[in-house]
């Protein structure tokens, strides 16, 4: 099942494309229609460790704490620019999705969530995160079409868990130097799914096998949404390092016609 990132990465698509031109093709609106009732089967899917339905509202979430249960908590397209204190007071949130608010920043406090496995913030206007490198049972991190940029992507790996992070999607943000956006996520040693899609360094000529030649200690098994092959990173980086041929030397007679 594809990621809720990924899909509010196709609604936002469609949505620009309807609202740019001067008639709404009633087709589009319907597939429109289509791709936010797949994003609403989030409540579906199947959470990363212990099974329990998603809740959409803080009351919900308040319920299940109250019973020790965990939670998996979905407040995409609700508006929020600023995230609620008691959000982060939810001792037993597991998985959080804020996709498509206008949030600009996240409180510290969120770190006091120590059970969250999951965190969906694609579509929003962040640049950065607080501190939740000791979150050690952080899994994913999705920061999707975003506002995250080269200057930023230090501290925002800095902000992670680095021993733990699997999964990273900052495919649509604002990244144009691959080198030092491989070499600044070089920390995550745990990482397993990286996306970078859509950012400015895709529109580089060989952006793929460029991109998995530059990953280094890196143990990626998923780029992009799609399973790394056998030997994929190392034919790239290989090829780089392999010396230049050497010059061909000249005959005697092209070496006499030369000095002539």
């Amino acid at each position: 099942m594809a990621t809720i990132e990924a899909l509010e990465r196709d609604r936002l698509a469609l949505l620009k494309e309807v609202i740019g031109s001067e008639t709404v093709d009633t087709a589009k609106v319907a597939k429109r229609d289509a791709i936010a009732k797949d994003l609403a089967s989030f409540t579906a899917m199947d959470p990363l460790q212990e099974p329990t339905k998603v809740v959409r509202s803080l009351e919900e979430a308040r319920r299940l704490e109250r019973r020790g249960a965990p939670i998996r908590l979905d407040l995409h397209m609700n508006s929020i620019s600023t995230l609620s204190a008691d959000v982060c007071a939810l001792s037993m949130l597991h998985e959080l999705s804020l996709v498509a608010n206008t949030l600009e920043r996240l409180p510290p406090s969120l770190a006091n969530c120590r059970k969250l496995q999951s965190l969906q913030l694609g579509a929003n206007r962040l640049s950065a995160l607080p501190d939740l490198s000791a979150l050690d049972g952080l899994l994913h991190v999705g920061l999707s079409y975003n506002e995250v940029d080269d200057a930023r992507l230090p501290a925002l790996v800095s902000s992670l868990p680095r021993a733990t992070l699997r999964s990273l999607d900052l495919s649509g943000n604002r990244l144009c130097d691959a080198a030092a956006a491989m070499g600044a996520l070089q920390p995550l040693a745990a990482l397993r799914s990286l996306a970078l899609q859509a950012n400015p360094l895709g529109l580089r000529a060989g952006y793929r096998p460029s991109l998995l030649a530059l990953a280094g200690a890196l143990q990626l098994s998923s780029f992009d949404g799609t399973v790394i092959e056998v030997g994929e990173a190392a034919a790239p980086a290989a090829a780089a390092a392999a010396p230049a041929p050497a010059a061909e030397q000249p005959s005697g007679e092209e070496a006499a016609a030369a000095e002539a």
